[in-house]
This record gives C-alpha cells, structure tokens and sequence, in this order.
C-alpha cells in the first residue's frame, strides 16, 4: 500500500473472506479498529506452556497481496479455536513476526507469529542495581516501566501481591529459593566464602564425595572450620554475614 490511508481504506471495504463459520479465527485490533476478515487463517501450529508463554505460527491467506508487513509488528491479536463443545476459545497475544508468501494473482498466503504480551520483554537487556526494593518491588518496576511505553502491556496486566492455593511449606521453600540464601564458610579464621542456594547443594554433595574418597583428612580440615547462616540485604541487594 502506498499510505496509510489506503491500508485502512481497503480495511473499511467489503470483504471476501468470511470466517464466522471456521474453526479457526484470527482478530487483529488494527489502529483503524478490530479486524476479523483481512486474514483468513488456514493452519496453526505452536505451544502453551505453564509460566513460559505462547508461540503460534499462524499460515493465513489475504485477498490483499500487498499488506504493510511492518503495521503488524507489536499489535495485538487473538486467535480462536472452536471447541468440539462448540464454545470459542481465545488466544490473546501480540504479533512479533509477520512474512509473505506466494500469490496466485487471487489470494496471498502470509505467516503471522504469535506470542504472550510479557514476550516483549526478552528485547531489552541491560545491568540495573536496585535499592530498597525487594523480588516484588523490582518485578513491579520492570513491569511498569514496560506498562508506560506499550499499551497492550499496560492494558492487559494488573499485578497482585498474592500466592494462590499454595501450602505455607511450598510458599516457604519458594521465597527462600528466590532469596537465594546459602551459608558462610569461614576457614580457619583466614577467609570467608559465601555459598548460596543451589550452589550450596552441589558443595555439599561434593563435600560428601570428598568424605567418602578420604574421610580423615576431611574431617581434620572441618574441624577448623565453622558455618553461619546469611541473609539478603534488600537495601543494597549485597549479601552479608547475619
């Protein structure tokens, strides 16, 4: 399309490709308004996952073979499955890819590719120091920071300070391997070495291994030393003896 005008003008038109009656369903919330018919999906194939998002590829055909590739990045979609029940079940995501295939003249074929909204946040990386703010506080801002420069992020999550359906034994095991707490091993008085979960775990697999290669030594070499427990500092996130 030569503008933008144009893009949107063919989007007002009467449309050829009617998905009312397919199983398959793709809606694109276009800046010109939510569109439902430009793309008539054909195949679908992708996973779910717990915690780890969405990916579908969606093969679509258009009646359009020049569609603005690059209007579709970042803008939000949902694709429908009909279920053997009959009931429609909604995919909500964002378009990070989009491509062209061939055309016969009559119809075109593209592929769109469609993740979770959180997706957007793999394309920044940088190094942050945060002060006073625990693992929520610092979720918290990540997440607001990308709420204020995207609007489908900033429309689509609330966050909640909650835990849902878990036992305090889980919640406690969860928190204390986020913290990452581990322990001091203080040599002879010489050095101090911190060790933090897992880290810890495989220290003391290795230690037990060391036992059973060559026991004596092992235990005159613990006798000169001595553990204490540590703790997080969220002020400066540094870890220091307790």
């Amino acid at each position: 399309m030569e503008s933008d005008s144009d893009f949107f003008g063919f989007m007002a038109l009467a449309k050829e490709l009617i998905t009312d009656n397919r199983p398959l369903r793709l809606r694109l919330a276009l800046p010109g308004g939510v569109n439902d018919d430009m793309l008539l999906p054909q195949r679908v194939f992708g996973s779910e996952s717990i915690c780890g998002g969405i990916e579908y590829r969606v093969l679509c055909v258009s009646a359009n073979a020049h569609l603005p590739l690059k209007q579709m990045i970042a803008v939000p979609a949902v694709l429908q499955f009909v279920t053997d029940r009959g009931d429609l079940r909604n995919v909500c995501g964002i378009v990070t890819e989009a491509s062209s295939g061939d055309s016969d003249g009559g119809l075109a074929s593209y592929q769109l590719v469609l993740r979770d909204a959180l997706a957007i946040l793999e394309k920044r990386t940088n190094t942050r120091v945060f002060r006073n703010m625990d693992e929520v506080d610092i979720v918290l801002r990540i997440l607001n920071e990308w709420r204020q420069k995207n609007p489908v992020l900033g429309t689509c999550f609330n966050t909640r300070r909650m835990a849902y359906t878990e036992n305090d034994k889980l919640l406690a095991i969860l928190y204390v391997s986020n913290a990452s707490l581990g322990l001091v091993l203080s040599l002879a008085g010489y050095f101090s070495l911190a060790i933090f979960w897992p880290l810890f775990v495989a220290a003391l697999l290795l230690a037990i291994v060391i036992f059973v290669l060559k026991k004596s030594a092992l235990t005159k070499w613990l006798s000169h030393c001595f553990f204490r427990p540590i703790t997080a500092n969220p002020a400066t996130r540094i870890w220091k003896k307790s």
